[in-house]
């Protein structure tokens, strides 16, 4: 519902800081990384690389849960497969394959002197924009003849 008055603006504008302060405390904090594998043109060598790959990401994940108590269900990873055609002196095509992979671990992304900073700003934001919207009524309401 748009505001329609400078009042209503400021409560939901005080709203809007207070849930956004609510949301960066429960954000948790992301892990992440790149592992990468070259393939020849045969489907037994990109399975192999893929495989690799995969026990790379396993073997960072579990490093990184040696120093976080990560979330249990929140590994994620993306695959992706490029083509590689041929360069001088090679004879067939190969594939590079990059798997990103980021987990969450249970603990605060942002600290209170960060959540501070960044709803200080959203409020700066916010006060501007209302300022524009409804602009203060000085208390003088005589005119200059």
């Amino acid at each position: 519902m748009d505001p329609t008055n400078r009042q209503e603006k400021l409560q939901q504008d005080e709203l809007t800081v207070h849930n956004y302060r609510e949301q960066m405390k429960s954000r948790k904090m992301p892990y992440g990384g790149v592992s990468e594998a070259r393939a020849v043109n045969n489907r037994r060598a990109r399975a192999l690389a893929l495989g690799e790959c995969a026990l790379k990401v396993m073997d960072k994940v579990r490093e990184c849960s040696k120093g976080h108590e990560l979330i249990n269900g929140t590994l994620e990873y993306m695959m992706n497969e490029a083509v590689v055609y041929p360069v001088e002196g090679a004879k067939e095509k190969q594939f590079d394959y990059q798997v990103m992979w980021q987990v969450y671990a249970n603990e605060p992304r942002y600290t209170e002197e960060e959540i501070e900073k960044e709803a200080a700003e959203l409020e700066r934001k916010l006060k501007m924009e209302t300022d524009e919207m409804f602009p203060e009524e000085d208390g003088d309401t005589s005119s200059v003849s």
